[in-house]
């Protein structure tokens, strides 16, 4: 199904171009990447891929901006764009609708995720044959190769690690003094920490970069910058990035589906999500957990949900409808799809 298929991979993280790279040239694409617009600007002209890969923040210019100059020349090129945020809903309509970007992936990602992404750009009516003993025989070497491919780019990134948070604390510092341009280049690069270490594997080195760069975001200049807040989320990401992570020798992870929407669940149960989640993943739905009002605002405002599920008696009588009024009242979520439940 992928033979002879040229990808563009527009990213300009070069450890996730590493990593992302790597793994669909061993499942067969021919992968040509770029980590500006114009650097695939000038691939384009040279060559002609079968599908993009965009990243929905580059130097000097969005994804989206890239995309919509794409389309003055290839309108039916199949793009997948990938984003560590959410603006809002016009966003998704703009992304979507106008450029029509056949699929919105959050970061961080894992690379088998990206791999079904991409091949649904390229599924035929028919699938083919079941191979042979033979062919099973050869997929089972190349899937050790991988993974061993896979294990060595982890512990890389992972030895690095430390570094990468070294480096934005001295940035961080040279914010904190005044320095030009020096929160912008620390908001960068704990964006990309945010996306990238998901995709090594790394999860709570990237849920605590998320965390460092919401609040970093917040301000708008170093002068209105809570600093207190600063250093505690920065000692977060930095006590994370000091735990390694073992790669296992031979993985043998489940079969990975790709989702058919995003459905926010909130609930005060926990044994209530757990199933939610369990039966999220049997019908092809990723299903995101919330427990309370503010932190379905904090997920909904975070990253594009299809639609969300209350209790209707959410943290007290008819509370679920108080959670809806706070979720609606957000800017860019007037029309979030709703839908309320009972029972215990």
């Amino acid at each position: 199904m992928n033979e002879a298929k040229t990808l563009l991979f527009l990213e300009d993280d070069k450890d996730l171009q590493t990593l992302v790279c790597a793994f669909l040239r061993e499942k067969g694409f021919r992968v040509e990447s770029a980590r500006t617009a114009a650097e695939a600007r000038t691939l384009l002209a040279k060559m002609p891929v079968d599908a993009a890969i965009v990243d929905g923040l580059l130097p000097g210019v969005t994804g989206a901006d890239f995309i919509r100059e794409l389309r003055k020349t290839q309108p039916e090129l199949p793009v997948l764009f990938a984003s560590a945020f959410w603006k809002d809903l016009k966003s998704h309509e703009l992304l979507t609708r106008q450029l029509r970007v056949a699929r919105i992936i959050h970061k961080p990602y894992r690379p088998e995720e990206l791999f079904l992404w991409v091949n649904q750009l390229f599924t035929k009516a028919l699938p083919p044959p079941p191979p042979g003993p033979r062919a099973l025989a050869d997929v089972d070497l190349v899937r050790d190769e991988l993974a061993a491919s896979l294990v060595a780019l982890n512990q890389e990134y992972g030895a690095r690690l430390k570094d990468k948070v070294g480096g934005l604390e001295t940035l961080l510092g040279d914010a904190r003094a005044g320095k030009r341009d020096a929160l912008e280049e620390a908001t960068i690069v704990v964006h990309k920490l945010h996306g990238t270490a998901g995709s090594y594997g790394f999860t709570e080195v990237s849920l605590s970069a998320g965390r460092l760069e919401d609040v970093l975001r917040s301000a708008k200049d170093a002068a209105r910058m809570d600093w207190g807040q600063v250093d505690a989320t920065f000692r977060e990401l930095a006590r994370a990035a000091s735990v390694p992570v073992k790669p296992v020798g031979k993985p043998a992870p489940a079969a990975m589906l790709p989702t058919e929407g995003v459905l926010l669940v909130v609930d005060e149960d926990a044994h209530v999500l757990a199933e939610a989640e369990r039966l999220g993943k049997a019908h092809v739905v990723r299903v995101l957990p919330a427990r309370t009002a503010n932190e379905a605002v904090a997920v909904a405002s975070k990253q594009w949900v299809d639609g969300v599920l209350i209790h209707m008696h959410l943290g007290g009588e008819m509370g679920g409808i108080q959670a809806a009024h706070q979720l609606r009242s957000v800017e860019g979520l007037g029309s979030l799809p709703l839908g309320f439940m009972e029972g215990e």
